[in-house]
């Protein structure tokens, strides 16, 4: 659920949508990717409850990965996603995000994720805590 959440709030980005078009897909790329592209995943998520709630504070680490044509690409991509999120609190869709944050950012060296493209490719770890 909060992979969507997280996708439709950055789509909702004019930068973003400017960059990426709807190409944030959740898990993997689509058959014939085309790029500048995203692919989130959910690393870890963990669940805070007390006994009077059902539901408490959860925990969701995001793995964020750019693939872009051009290195300057992937920054300006990775830069608007960074600015997006990192510190953001508020509506997210349905749920509700504590906090967010852009923990680690990290070059992907000769990733070969995509073998028929030419990519660079960045990754960014994000938390957020969320209801």
């Amino acid at each position: 659920m909060i992979l969507y959440a997280v996708r439709t709030y950055l789509l909702a980005q004019p930068a973003i949508a400017a960059s990426l078009g709807t190409r944030i897909y959740p898990r993997r790329f689509p058959a014939e990717p085309v790029l500048p592209a995203v692919v989130m995943h959910r690393i870890e998520e963990t669940r805070d409850r007390v006994m009077s709630a059902a539901h408490a504070l959860i925990t969701t680490d995001l793995r964020i990965d750019i693939y872009a044509t051009t290195d300057f690409q992937a920054r300006t991509i990775a830069g608007q996603i960074d600015t997006a999120l990192d510190g953001y609190s508020g509506a997210m869709g349905a749920l509700t995000v504590g906090v967010a944050y852009v923990e680690a950012l990290r070059d992907l060296v000769d990733s070969g994720y995509l073998e028929e493209l030419e990519e660079y490719a960045i990754s960014m770890d994000v938390n957020l805590t969320w209801r």
